[in-house]
């Protein structure tokens, strides 16, 4: 698993090391090694006028043209995301996967280099998704939204209990059914 991201870490810094010149290089129908040597005195002959800003025109267009192909092997690195068999779809689904995890899984799967339903076997998926859902269990009972309290009805044994203390209610309702609470004692 360890030399399958080393291997992968590699390739991205292989693409993001390519200078500019390559890359025009490729978009030209050239590479490196088939693209003549031209000095400057030829470069004049034949009509081109490489100035500075030309050149930064170039390196800006090149630059533009390897976003956008990164953004398009992005785009479609999803969609085989998205693409999964019905056989991979129907083992999630008897494993009883949450939707959640269902990215966990798959990248999980081509990082080992086997498929989604031998993935769910191996004990690495298996405790990806325990702890997945220790983490789901621990914030459903974990009450994380602010809980306001409702006002409570004092129960008659309290208001007459308060009544003692010198504690009279506020509110007209309570002061009555002091009044009840107290006629029934007597």
């Amino acid at each position: 698993m360890e030399n399958d991201i080393e291997n992968i870490t590699q390739e991205n810094d292989e693409i993001e090391s390519e200078s500019a010149e390559e890359i025009i290089a490729e978009i030209d129908g050239e590479t490196p090694e088939t693209t003549p040597e031209v000095t400057p005195e030829e470069n004049v002959s034949e009509g081109q006028n490489n100035t500075v800003e030309d050149l930064k025109k170039k390196l800006a267009t090149a630059e533009a043209q390897k976003d956008h192909w990164k953004k398009k092997a992005k785009v479609s690195k999803d969609k085989t995301v998205a693409e999964l068999s019905s056989k991979d779809l129907y083992a999630m689904i008897d494993s009883k996967v949450p939707q959640e995890d269902v990215d966990e899984v798959v990248r999980a799967s081509k990082a080992l280099g086997i498929s989604i339903p031998e993935a769910l076997k191996s004990n690495i998926v298996k405790s990806i998704l325990s702890d997945s859902a220790d983490k789901r269990k621990t914030a459903d009972v974990t009450n994380t939204e602010n809980v306001r309290m409702g006002q409570t009805k004092t129960t008659d044994d309290e208001l007459l209990a308060n009544a003692k203390k010198g504690e009279l209610p506020d509110n007209d309702a309570d002061i009555e059914r002091l009044i009840v609470a107290q006629s029934k004692i007597h």
